[in-house]
């Protein structure tokens, strides 16, 4: 291990009587007196019975033989030069008395979770010296989580004031409220959110004015890359922040790192049983061992021919092995999963159907860990299970694979999810296990079928021929404009809110078209223009919704 290295002025001093030792090796200096009066964990902390330390100056006893010997003779020569005499014709002089020993005692060490980079940021608060200026909004959220932890109350308040002055920009406050969810501070993740409304608000009236639908993606998080440490249920519940009524924000009730009851009472999500695995058949023959979780690794004792059943490179490996070694001892599987999906996946190789059909995330965990050993059987049965949650939970299907790594079933999740109209606005519990990043690109690719409806609607309509059509009916004669009709159509609200397949997009258009058209309007004939225009608008009616449905199944969702 590397030695620690000395931090920077003024937490070098000599006078320190505590060093501070941060978690990458850095050791400040820093004067207990200080630290404890900012802290009232200090505080408590140096009250509390100390070790005895050796006093700077120690008893004889404490002075090892050879020292008081060799001072003694030092002391009984310089005796006999001041007083002129032979050292023999001398009295016997007293024995001295032992000069103190001064011992330099080190400063104890408090080893500290914060970096170097936190705990000089929340000293220098402490410490009666000039303050640098706080810009960097995760520095600073990170120093509130160590000041709140150590009981530092004023620091805390400095450091949110610092930060309120500095998230005024929409760049700014979406870093802070990164920040605040890594550390889990749900006052100053508000505190973000409520600086990022402001501009959501003016963004979404410039939008309205635009006529142009509201993205189900936030803008305001393509800055924070991958989004490591956030969840998608904390995007999830910033979204929401940011599009509820002033109302709801007003009366405190929406939290920004925590669910609402009333979203975990919607789900409905099943939870995963403890699901023990024991067997009652007699002479196992092969120990499964899981990979270590928690610090614990799980043991089960199975049966060879139960397991090679559902694993024919296992059974392979047992033909061969009975031929080199006619005795062979106990085997023992080690199987890189952890023991609860260990556990699941040989209730399955036994006939206990104990899989939970509603829990997308053990059954993505039960495939991975079937086609990692080989368990072909196993996993086929767990593909069916997965095709059954995805058909009736698409939203968790595609958040469990995108968690998991299996881009295939994210993708026909994805799919599914679009056309229930759940992708976008619907909570699941796989939001807490799933990044932000696979929930933003979910809402993208939202997003993206949106767009490509709207452009395909607008580019039919465009095929309409402007002109001026009298229609004549019961001896009364109207003029039709077509230019109205094709308006209507290229109108952003044509779809509403929800993406639209199939029957429902048909009577969408079809609605569309009847308003602009008029029902009372009767067609008498069908030659010319106005055969050009009611062929254009059959082609909306009819092949148009088709059309997009496959152009939608065209598009794919962005692991990149």
């Amino acid at each position: 291990m590397d030695s620690p290295s000395p931090a920077s002025p003024p937490f070098d001093q000599p006078s320190a009587d505590i060093v501070l030792r941060s978690s990458d090796g850095v050791d400040f200096h820093v004067h207990s007196q200080i630290l404890a009066q900012a802290s009232p964990f200090f505080a408590t902390m140096f009250s509390l019975p100390q070790p005895l330390k050796r006093s700077a100056c120690s008893p004889a006893s404490d002075i090892p033989a050879g020292a008081n010997a060799q001072r003694g003779t030092d002391a009984q020569l310089e005796v006999d030069a001041r007083s002129g005499t032979d050292a023999q014709d001398a009295s016997p002089p007293s024995a001295p008395s032992p000069a103190p020993l001064l011992v330099s005692d080190p400063a104890p060490v408090i080893d500290v979770s914060e970096d170097s980079v936190t705990l000089d940021m929340l000293l220098r608060i402490l410490y009666p010296i000039p303050k640098s200026t706080l810009d960097d909004p995760a520095s600073i959220v990170t120093t509130i989580k160590a000041a709140q932890k150590y009981e530092m109350e004023w620091p805390a308040q400095f450091l949110s004031q610092q930060l309120s002055d500095i998230i005024r920009t929409p760049r700014v406050a979406v870093q802070a409220w990164a920040a605040a969810c890594r550390a889990g501070l749900e006052d100053v993740a508000r505190q973000a959110a409520l600086a990022l409304r402001v501009s959501e608000l003016q963004q979404r009236e410039g939008i309205e004015a635009t006529a142009a639908g509201t993205p189900a993606a936030l803008a305001c998080v393509q800055e924070l890359g991958k989004m490591e440490g956030i969840s998608g249920g904390d995007y999830f519940r910033l979204k929401r922040f940011l599009r509820a009524e002033q109302a709801r924000v007003d009366d405190g009730s929406l939290k920004l790192l925590t669910p609402l009851p009333a979203d975990v009472w919607s789900v409905g999500q099943m939870p995963i049983p403890a699901m023990p695995f024991t067997t009652d058949t007699p002479f196992p023959d092969v120990v499964c061992r899981s990979a270590p979780h928690e610090e614990r690794v799980a043991v089960y004792p199975a049966h060879l021919s139960v397991l090679s059943s559902h694993c024919p490179a296992l059974k392979q490996h047992l033909a061969e092995r009975s031929r080199s070694d006619p005795e062979p001892s106990q085997l023992q599987l080690n199987f890189d999963t952890d023991p609860l999906t260990l556990r699941t996946l040989l209730n399955l190789c036994y006939g206990n159907d104990v899989l939970p059909l509603c829990n997308a995330d053990m059954i993505a965990r039960v495939i991975l860990a079937a086609e990692k050993s080989a368990f072909q059987m196993i996993a086929f049965r767990a593909h069916e299970y997965w095709e059954r949650v995805a058909r009736s939970k698409p939203l968790s299907a595609y958040l469990a694979a995108a968690a998991h790594g299996l881009p295939s079933k994210a993708q026909a999740a994805a799919k599914l999810a679009i056309r229930r109209n759940c992708a976008a606005d619907c909570y699941d519990e796989e939001l807490e296990r799933t990044s932000a990043l696979a929930y933003h690109r979910l809402l993208q690719y939202n997003d993206s079928c949106r767009q490509l409806m709207q452009d395909s609607v607008v580019a039919a309509a465009n095929r309409l021929s402007d002109c001026d059509i009298t229609v004549q009916v019961r001896s009364k004669s109207t003029v039709l404009n077509t230019t109205g009709v094709r308006d209507a159509l290229q109108r952003p609200d044509v779809l509403g809110s929800r993406l639209l397949y199939g029957m429902e997009l048909r009577r969408a258009l079809r609605k569309t078209l009847s308003n602009a058209l008029n029902e009372k309007i009767g067609v008498l004939g069908w030659e010319g223009e106005l055969c050009n225009f009611i062929d254009a608008a059959f082609d909306i009616l009819v092949d148009l919704p088709d059309r997009i449905g496959k152009d939608t199944d065209l598009l794919k969702l962005d692991f990149e």
